[in-house]
């Protein structure tokens, strides 16, 4: 061999050198990428996987507060429909009552909400026949006599009316159930819907 031929076979020896030097590195490199490759996958999917899991927990909470939501409706409707009927039976037993016992409930209504009243009261026209005599007791019961009585009859089914000039106090059975319907009502929602 010349030392021409030394020359390329050196040449060549380090280019094959190189070649296999940079085929490693590269070969690593790739490796390298191709880990970090698969970990990014694997980090993307658990990812997606635990976004998915939240979108079904979420999911899964939304519907039984909706759930939870409907039932207490359904509840407080039935609840509502008690009441109501409750109330429906009340009135049916007050607007039936013997004359006997219409002049205990109306003088225990006089000392609760005709107390010291001045003006005029009306009554329904069964209780309007009980007479002088019971709307003596009924001022007594109201511890007044600032009321007179109007000999008309209201236009109630029972219970009375105060009326003070413009002023109009509906004590009617009716009106003082539906006042305490309201508010058997507001203490059923409060009982389902707060916390």
């Amino acid at each position: 061999m010349n030392g021409l031929d030394k020359i390329i076979a050196q040449i060549n020896a380090q280019g094959d050198a190189e070649v296999k030097k940079i085929a490693g590195e590269t070969a690593a490199k790739s490796r390298e990428i191709l880990e970090n490759a698969k970990t990014k996958a694997a980090e993307l999917a658990a990812g997606e996987q635990a976004a998915a899991q939240l979108k079904q927990a979420q999911a899964k909470a939304a519907a039984q507060s909706s759930a939870e939501l409907a039932r207490r409706r359904a509840l407080l409707k039935v609840r509502g429909e008690l009441i109501d009927q409750v109330i429906e039976k009340a009135l049916n037993r007050l607007e039936t009552q013997t004359p006997q016992q219409a002049e205990q409930t109306l003088l225990a209504m006089a000392r609760r909400y005709a107390a010291g009243a001045k003006g005029q009261v009306a009554f329904c026209e069964r209780d309007l026949a009980l007479g002088q005599a019971f709307f003596a007791r009924f001022l007594q019961a109201a511890g007044t006599d600032q009321l007179t009585l109007c000999t008309e009859p209201a236009a109630i089914s029972g219970g009375f009316v105060l009326t003070d000039g413009p002023v109009e106090l509906d004590c009617s059975y009716r009106s003082l159930f539906e006042s305490a319907r309201e508010q058997m009502q507001d203490e059923a929602n409060r009982l389902l819907f707060e916390p």
